[in-house]
């Protein structure tokens, strides 16, 4: 079934060691240095992005989860993006997709929203 896939993707992306989008000279041991710290600007915009290609008895799938989040001054946003395409059924509509209130103020870290709970320290 399509769903399983599904769940066992999302499982596996959430399981990975998030890491920072921006190049460094020398690996950060985030264990020992703790979270890096955001620059103290009005902007500011962080975004994580996980995909997977894989197949079963029915066929490949295709899935992208994009967490993005931002402050501008005193205004914070969150969004997810999500496309899961089966080979079969084609693009599928997912829940959770899109803009929502980012009403902890994260940005360090993906944000929780109504459609998905983010747990455990990134790696």
């Amino acid at each position: 079934m399509r769903r399983s896939i599904l769940s066992v993707l999302i499982t596996i992306a959430l399981a990975l060691p998030i890491t920072s989008s921006h190049a460094q000279s020398e690996p950060v041991d985030r264990a020992a240095s703790g979270a890096e710290e955001l620059p103290a600007t009005h902007l500011i915009y962080v975004s994580d992005y996980f995909s997977f290609v894989g197949q079963d008895s029915q066929g490949h799938v295709a899935f992208a989860f994009d967490n993005n989040r931002g402050r501008d001054g005193e205004a914070y946003q969150a969004e997810h993006f999500l496309a899961l395409h089966d080979e079969r059924q084609g693009w599928i509509a997912l829940d959770g997709n899109g803009f929502f209130d980012n009403t902890k103020h994260d940005l360090k870290t993906i944000p929780d929203s109504p459609s998905f709970l983010f747990q455990g320290p990134p790696g």
